[in-house]
């Protein structure tokens, strides 16, 4: 039976933190770190066949990434129906005199976060986004040491014949 799921490679990851309850343990992890462009997510758009011109989809987004921060620094949240919520947040210390409560010394931050969209027809949670994806497991993760001394992680396929010579697959 066909199905119209969505591909979603994992990778296996052992952790080797040994200050883990989860040491030795095999996880799964995403096998992809990369992130689509918003030209990238635009061309994907106006693959789907939509009558409205690239140029016009361009401009909403640029709008859109001006108007968010804009409208979140106010206070208020945005919501997108069937994509989620942009709100702000606000990290504070505490003080036990309540004059002292101040910006200058008790704000610590704010940001904007994103909640996905959970109504019952456009449900991005966890569990119901878990079903329009067919998991497979296509490697493991490891790390190789660049020539700069750092660490890269890298998802090797099964299968891959990695050499001194060519250490990334």
């Amino acid at each position: 039976m066909a199905t119209n799921k969505t591909k979603f490679e994992l990778a296996r990851k052992k952790n080797v933190n040994r200050k883990s309850t989860g040491y030795n343990k095999y996880y799964l992890v995403k096998a992809k770190s990369q992130v689509l462009s918003q030209r990238g997510f635009i061309n994907h758009m106006t693959e789907h066949g939509l009558s409205v011109p690239r140029a016009i989809i361009e401009s909403v987004f640029i709008q859109m990434t001006q108007c968010i921060p804009e409208i979140c620094a106010t206070g208020v949240g945005v919501r997108i129906d069937g994509l989620g919520i942009f709100y702000p947040t606000v990290k504070s210390t505490g003080t036990f005199a309540e004059e002292e409560c101040v910006p200058q010394s008790c704000l610590q931050g704010v940001r904007v976060r994103f909640k996905p969209d959970s109504s019952k027809l456009d449900d991005l949670t966890a569990k119901t986004f878990a079903k329009l994806v067919e998991p497979e497991v296509v490697g493991y993760v490891d790390h190789i040491v660049q020539s700069n001394g750092t660490k890269k992680k890298i998802v090797i396929p099964y299968g891959a014949q990695l050499t001194p010579e060519n250490p990334e697959p």
